[in-house]
């Protein structure tokens, strides 16, 4: 993962350097690299993965998904509503099944050259689970087919890089609009890293940049809804009765934005840490960016790391800086992810 994102890393600097600390969008810049890390990151490291066809569908799907969903879904609540919508339902479906067809194409072309002493990637390590228990005393012990690793790739290819990216881009936003921010960050890694390479074990001792990524999440709330669940039997919450067979979403905006939060619309890293500079682990678990419980979202650790490694590793060589005359509009727009709306950025080439 850490040398993906590493070379990931490279060409986001290179990009925003050669812009000459000239106003920029840094949204496609942006896109490319978590698009390439997290399709890396499931079927392999490339030479030069922005030439590869498959990547560039790949994206290209990505975007299109977004324009459809960018008034949301009623379906989800709604069923009915899918007569209403049929135009849109159909383009979504059709993308869905291209999407399927891809991994299952890309998943048969690995499976050709499959080494179970070889890691090279998540398809890799998954098929490797279900060799292992088929071959085992108690076989199929994990349940794991075929089929699930179809899906857990899906997984990662989609909640792994939209949102990711998007996350990035409200970064990006916010160390640009709270430049004290950022020059705490960056002292930050003056005194713990240096010049050497940013690694995903230097979180533990970076307070103050997890700190902003917490903060981030909770007030820009890239995943402000759940995915769709439905209720497996009658059941009171807090004395509303939701009956078997409802359609239930949850509202992790709320939770972000709730009058727990002092100065709830405030953005301020500085509430996630205690009294000693240390992180405040309760103030941490009330995030629920990636949901709660045995069914959180299973690539949490990835993209936290991912988050990290991305922004510590960029305002380790780069000042982010707001152009003059410009003014940010926080207000974000919602799809499948709620991301900022267009913005510049002014780039300086940072050393130390």
């Amino acid at each position: 993962m850490e040398e993906i994102l590493q070379d990931e890393v490279d060409v986001i600097v290179n990009e925003f350097t050669r812009q000459n600390e000239k106003p920029f969008n840094p949204y496609k810049t942006v896109m490319e690299a978590t698009g390439s890390f997290i399709y890396q990151f499931c079927y392999g490291k490339g030479e030069n993965v922005r030439n590869d066809e498959d990547f560039l569908q790949y994206i290209k799907n990505f975007s299109s998904l977004e324009e459809i969903t960018k008034t949301g879904n009623p379906t989800d609540l709604l069923p009915w509503m899918r007569f209403l919508f049929r135009g849109k339902l159909q383009k979504f479906y059709k993308l869905i099944s291209e999407a399927r067809k891809y991994r299952t194409k890309k998943i048969k072309k690995l499976l050709e050259t499959f080494d179970p002493k070889d890691m090279r990637h998540a398809v890799d390590l998954l098929m490797s689970k279900i060799i292992r228990y088929k071959l085992g005393d108690e076989p199929n012990e994990i349940g794991l087919t075929k089929n699930d690793v179809l899906g857990v790739i899906g997984d990662y290819s989609g909640a792994g890089f939209d949102p990711s990216a998007k996350a990035f881009l409200w970064l990006l936003l916010y160390v640009a609009e709270y430049p004290d921010v950022q020059r705490k960050i960056q002292e930050e890694i003056e005194e713990k890293i240096g010049n050497r390479r940013v690694t995903a074990s230097d979180r533990e001792q970076m307070p103050w940049t997890e700190a902003t990524i917490l903060e981030s999440m909770r007030l820009a709330g890239v995943s402000p809804l759940g995915l769709p669940h439905c209720a497996t039997e009658d059941v009171f919450v807090n004395g509303y009765m939701i009956k078997k067979g409802t359609v239930v979403i949850f509202n992790y905006y709320s939770v972000g934005h709730d009058e727990q939060w002092e100065d709830t619309f405030e953005f301020n890293p500085g509430r996630f840490l205690n009294s000693e500079g240390k992180l405040n682990k309760s103030k941490i678990e009330s995030v629920l960016s990636f949901s709660a419980g045995r069914r959180r979202c299973p690539g949490a650790v990835l993209a936290r790391n991912e988050l990290f490694l991305l922004l510590a590793s960029v305002l380790q060589k780069c000042q982010i800086r707001k152009p003059q005359q410009e003014e940010y509009d926080l207000e974000g727009i919602f799809s499948t992810t709620y991301y900022p709306k267009p913005y510049n950025i002014c780039v300086l080439s940072r050393e130390f």
